[in-house]
């Protein structure tokens, strides 16, 4: 799921999407084509905007996205009744940031999602905001995209895991030191860390991966879908 789809061009008709992460050493870019993965590392300092420009056309890209780290999303998640219609959903969400957040609403971006509750008439709403002043420096062009580096986590986690592991219903992962899973899209850290957690030691990865955590950012980044 991606959070803040930034001044995304809607008639891209090339699916051509690139993860990107990066540390203080390194760049990491991962797309796929003809279901091949395909991984970029460039050594630091370099102009992002630049390089990108150099590695791929502007017409094969249709998005470019970016892990943002989780503290700077806010959340907010609540139930409804399932009658209101989008336009109704859409005022209360406006209402509740204004209530909440102590930021005028043109200095932020905001998406909200809502998911039916089988067997009630009600609906689970998540609402997410962002500073502008954060995320528009990480903006490199129309097709960029913003997603939670918690979410990148698990997507490129699960591309990594074998079919057995799979068939689980429910994971919980680790991330710089810290334990968390995902109940009905709602993040949620975990007080201690659970034996069965997957970490990047769960893993076997390639030996020419040089940074294996931007390396997982970058894959579940390339593996978002709208």
């Amino acid at each position: 799921m991606s959070f803040f789809t930034l001044l995304l061009n809607k008639k891209s008709s090339i699916s051509l999407k690139v993860g990107i992460a990066e540390n203080n050493e390194y760049c990491c870019l991962v797309h796929f084509q003809h279901g091949q993965e395909h991984v970029i590392w460039q050594k630091k300092p370099i102009d992002l905007t630049t390089f990108i420009k150099q590695q791929f056309q502007p017409h094969t890209l249709s998005h470019l996205i970016r892990p943002i780290p989780y503290q700077y999303i806010w959340r907010k998640y609540y139930v409804t009744a399932n009658t209101h219609s989008q336009t109704t959903q859409h005022k209360q969400v406006l209402q509740m940031i204004k209530q909440e957040l102590p930021i005028p609403l043109e200095e932020m971006y905001f998406d909200f999602t809502t998911t039916e509750i089988p067997n009630q008439s009600v609906k689970r709403v998540s609402i997410y905001a962002l500073r502008k002043a954060f995320a528009d420096p990480l903006i490199i062009n129309k097709q960029t995209i913003l997603d939670c580096e918690l979410h990148c986590w698990q997507r490129g986690i699960h591309a990594l895991l074998n079919s057995e592991q799979q068939n689980q219903k429910m994971f919980n992962y680790v991330y710089q030191n810290k334990a968390f899973t995902f109940k009905e899209n709602e993040l949620i850290f975990c007080p201690e860390m659970p034996e069965d957690a997957i970490s990047l030691e769960s893993l076997c990865l390639p030996s020419e991966i040089i940074h294996p955590e931007i390396y997982v950012l970058a894959l579940g980044a390339a593996l978002w879908h709208s």
